[in-house]
């Protein structure tokens, strides 16, 4: 079964694991995105002693802008944060996205060897082009479904409300037999 997800499905989905986490809320979708959207394995994985998403993800990351030799080429210019401590110019930063966008990648991670940590997709985003900008919400859009049509379980409730639905129908209809309201025709009824 292929599900389209939508701008505000994916957004719910970051928000909340975001929360569970207590983690900026780029992360949270770069960590859904690098596990195939498996929250409760993040989840379950984050909470071991041992952490190996921890080195993904700055948590208590702070953004700084400033005029400074760039990290990645080392010229003088402005540079910011992505996620880690280190500065890059934003140059070097839309280079290396906008190619990695190209390929399809969605995973950013900082440019500099050795680094491994996230960049946050609100930052890196803002140094690309509008239609560089599109084609990685597109990507980050189908990388969702991919992952639920080659998923081996079926959810049969889709959604909270519909299961909501079906607990007050077979509440309704217990109180109904347990009243004596209810009868069937199979040569028997029900009556208290």
């Amino acid at each position: 079964m292929l599900i389209d997800m939508s701008d505000e499905q994916l957004e719910i989905a970051e928000i909340r694991l975001a929360k569970r986490l207590s983690l900026f809320r780029d992360y949270a979708s770069v960590l859904l995105v690098a596990n195939n959207w498996d929250e409760e394995h993040i989840v379950q994985q984050w909470n071991l002693p041992v952490n190996a998403f921890a080195s993904l993800v700055m948590k208590d990351c702070s953004f700084i802008t400033r005029r400074t030799k760039c990290h990645y080429c080392f010229a003088l210019t402005t540079c910011q944060t992505y996620g880690c401590g280190h500065l890059i110019c934003n140059a070097c930063v839309k280079g290396y996205v906008e190619r990695k966008i190209g390929l399809h990648d969605i995973n950013m991670t900082c440019m500099i060897d050795h680094c491994g940590v996230m960049m946050c997709k609100s930052v890196f985003l803002n140094d690309v082009s509008a239609e560089f900008r599109t084609h990685f919400k597109n990507n980050l859009l189908t990388s969702y479904p991919s992952y639920k049509s080659s998923s081996p379980y079926t959810c049969v409730f889709e959604s909270v409300s519909s299961m909501k639905w079906i607990i007050l129908c077979c509440v309704i209809f217990a109180g109904l037999i347990y009243r004596g309201t209810c009868k069937f025709d199979f040569g028997f009824s029900f009556t208290m």
